[in-house]
């Protein structure tokens, strides 16, 4: 099997990004791990993926009322 060319890489890419942000992602590539961002497009602040554990994590502690919030005092 023959390697892709430049093109056709190019092409996946834009591909693959149109139908992340079709499905309603902001989509940008970040990170170590080239994530892509599942924020909505346009957002503020930093760019972040929803179904890693650790910002599943982080996103619930930042959201929850701070009864529910891991560690605090009732």
């Amino acid at each position: 099997m023959d390697k892709p060319s430049e093109q056709e890489s190019r092409e996946r890419q834009r591909a693959a990004a149109s139908a992340g942000r079709a499905a309603g992602y902001c989509w940008v590539r970040f990170g170590d791990r080239r994530q892509h961002c599942t924020a909505p497009p346009d957002h503020p602040g930093k760019h972040y993926d929803k179904f890693v554990r650790a910002t599943l994590r982080a996103l619930a502690e930042a959201t929850a009322p701070k009864a529910q919030a891991r560690g605090s005092a009732r």
